[in-house]
């Protein structure tokens, strides 16, 4: 039987007694459904009526009302009842009980989870009430406890059983079936939710669900299949080997939350998933990716299954759009893939990477408001939701950073072109402002270049925003302490320097084989060979970035002992020194010479003798004063790391490292002051800077 009321003005369905169960409906009520548009449309059970084992779509539902209004506790209640209402959660109100019921709310309990139960407050409604900390919570784990421990062994638990009857909490109870384990020579085994464990031949001979899995509506703790345990809920289970018995406690999984974000190269704009690590084998189940793919994929995509598709396809996405692909194959995640794979090792926890990088994508429109912000903003707190509505997850909420790469597009010949200043104020405001919407704490910057497409010199001038992110991860400042350049990659210059680069931080070529399928790199065209990397390349950030983030938030880094000053082109200045004029200036920058982590790391200049120059920490300009010779040394605390000359001349140098721009209107570019004077021949240049 089965009752269904919907549109009738008045109906009062009454049952005191009977056993309504085995129903099955596809869409609502079980057994009974009262949709309540008329407030005179009503289910009312007292007695010692049963409605219970009915279900829609396979799942417990019998008695749905579509308000609390809908549902009366007629009188004192013996049987027992499943309910189901918009909201399954303590205190949620379902009904409501007339002035002679007084006992059995109790036996009415939550479809979604027999955790919550029925309780009637003191002015007559209707409310759940979480099983847990009450004595109806202790009887049922006393019982579930003597189920458990009879298949602990086949011999007598008769005294464990007794001890179970006699304790006074929960608590005391899982002691006493955690002791018995142990005495009967149990191997204990703690498990987190969706870890797989091996184990052959093996069969389930228990399942208790939690409190927590409850609440969960988990339906089973584990599964075996193919020789493997899968944790599919919350609570303990037993199973039997032929070498013996095992005890598995399941448990919440910790996860991190990590954010990756910028332009083409955030977005993998180039990359192959297939040379990208997958969440496959070894990585099973260990990281997720959120690939947005330009912020194309739209929020209703976003989703567990689509998270674990996309890691266990090297960042490949399961949704078609065509523009994500080149040649007619379709791109990955960029380094995504990599660095869940690196963090998960180093964290020993699941990661979830949310790509949200934009081909082409200026600074300007990842600042509050605008479109990229805001897209980030959306896609973030849709997986913080799913974290967080899913249970069975915790969000370990220190890890949850920005790794970022971007600026390309505010470089160097560029229309939008930014300062240093320009650049930094807008970082800063884009960090700060995520930092209180989505919770970032800490930002990992891989350097950009300098944004051209030719891999030229040019490639490594120090443009506005390197020279941003090279300040922010080596100012000391309280605006920047928690955002570090974890990756240099001016290392892969040349085919030398990927080759030594490689080979430095992987001396053994065949461990390094076996775990990415291919031979160490060794030219730039492999990792890098224009303005966006190659997988390879890819692989390297991710992986880098992930073990260098890891030290820093486990403040393990080590000190670094050796530095380098770089001129305006990237390159390192030689013995000769630098030469200004007096009242002239020129960009030197200090970076650690570490060929695995080529960071700033709070280094600072000082100029020996300041009557001849200065050097600002703040834009890594150094200024001359008076004619003369002086030192240029970099210090890491007390410790100098390196020293270089400063020459001021009252000259104006020809061949001074300074590039001075273009003419705005001519369009012709110059390289030095001379130059520009001599071109003049009288008439004015307009100097884009000077």
């Amino acid at each position: 039987m089965r009752i269904k009321i919907k549109r009738w003005r008045y109906c009062i369905c009454e049952i005191k007694g009977g056993i309504i169960t085995k129903n099955k409906a596809s869409n609502s009520g079980g057994a009974i459904y009262i949709n309540a548009k008329s407030a005179a449309n009503t289910v009312k059970i007292s007695g010692n009526a049963k409605i219970t084992g009915n279900t829609v779509s396979d799942k417990a539902n019998n008695i749905e009302v579509t308000s609390a209004a809908a549902f009366i506790l007629g009188g004192d209640f013996t049987g027992r009842a499943g309910i189901t209402i918009n909201r399954a959660a303590e205190g949620v109100e379902f009904g409501t009980s007339e002035s002679n019921a007084f006992e059995g709310a109790e036996n009415i309990v939550s479809d979604k989870t027999d955790a919550l139960f029925g309780a009637i407050t003191s002015d007559g409604k209707l409310k759940f009430k979480s099983l847990h900390g009450s004595d109806k919570e202790l009887d049922m784990v006393k019982e579930e406890a003597e189920k458990e421990i009879k298949t602990y062994t086949d011999g007598d638990v008769a005294a464990y059983i007794a001890a179970i009857k006699s304790a006074k909490t929960t608590d005391e109870v899982y002691e006493i079936l955690d002791g018995a384990a142990n005495e009967l020579n149990l191997e204990i085994i703690t498990l987190n939710y969706k870890a797989e464990y091996k184990l052959s031949g093996a069969e389930i001979l228990y399942e208790g669900i939690s409190y927590e899995g409850k609440m969960l509506s988990d339906s089973n703790v584990i599964t075996y299949s193919n020789s493997v345990i899968t944790v599919t809920g919350l609570g303990r289970a037993v199973v039997k080997t032929a070498s013996g018995r095992y005890l598995i406690k399941t448990k919440k999984s910790d996860i991190a939350l990590v954010l990756v974000s910028g332009q083409s190269n955030s977005a993998g704009a180039y990359s192959d998933y297939t040379l990208a690590p997958s969440a496959t084998g070894k990585y099973k189940g260990r990281f997720l990716i959120t690939n947005t793919m330009d912020s194309d994929i739209p929020l209703s995509d976003i989703s567990f299954e689509n998270a674990k598709y996309t890691a266990e396809n090297g960042g490949r996405p399961s949704n078609e759009i065509g523009n994500w692909a080149q040649d007619g194959n379709k791109w990955g995640s960029g380094a995504a893939s990599a660095l869940g794979a690196r963090l998960s090792d180093e964290w020993d926890m699941t990661v979830w990477v949310v790509n949200t990088g934009v081909c082409a994508q200026v600074m300007d429109n990842f600042t509050p408001a605008k479109s990229s912000y805001n897209e980030t903003v959306s896609y973030v707190s849709k997986v913080k939701s799913l974290i967080e509505n899913d249970g069975h997850y915790n969000l370990i909420t220190d890890k949850t950073g920005l790794f970022w790469i971007q600026g390309c597009s505010d470089g160097i010949g560029t229309s939008s072109e930014n300062t240093m200043k320009e650049y930094l104020d807008m970082f800063t405001e884009m960090y700060k402002s995520w930092k209180n919407e989505i919770g970032i704490n800490y930002g990992a910057i891989w350097l950009v270049r300098a944004g051209t497409n030719d891999y030229g010199p040019s490639d490594f001038y120090m443009s506005g925003p390197r020279l941003a992110q090279i300040y922010m991860g080596n100012s000391d400042s309280a605006d920047y302490k928690d955002i570090h350049l974890v990756f240099n990659t001016d290392v892969w210059r040349t085919n030398e320097g990927v080759q030594a680069y490689f080979e430095a931080k992987y001396p053994d070529a065949n461990e390094f084989f076996e775990k990415y399928g291919y031979e160490l790199p060794k030219t730039y065209g492999e990792v890098k060979p224009d303005v966006h990397y190659r997988q390879k390349g890819y692989n390297e950030l991710g992986d880098e970035a992930g073990r260098v983030v890891s030290k820093i938030l486990g403040n393990y880094v080590d000190l670094p002992s050796e530095a380098k000053l770089l001129d305006y082109y990237g390159n390192e200045v030689t013995e000769e020194g630098i030469e200004v004029a007096i009242n002239g200036s020129a960009i030197a920058v200090p970076m650690i010479t570490n060929i695995t982590y080529n960071a700033s790391f709070g280094l600072k200049v000082k100029v020996s003798d300041e009557s001849i120059a200065t050097f600002s920490n703040e834009s890594f300009t150094v200024t001359g004063h008076k004619t003369g010779e002086s030192r240029l040394d970099i210090y890491l605390g007390e410790t100098k790391l390196a020293s270089y000359k400063i020459i001021v001349t009252d000259e104006i140098l020809a061949n001074s490292d300074c590039y001075i721009g273009e003419d705005y209107e001519s369009g012709t570019k110059y390289e030095s002051f001379v130059t520009a004077i001599k071109a003049a021949n009288g008439e004015t240049v307009h100097l884009l800077r000077d």
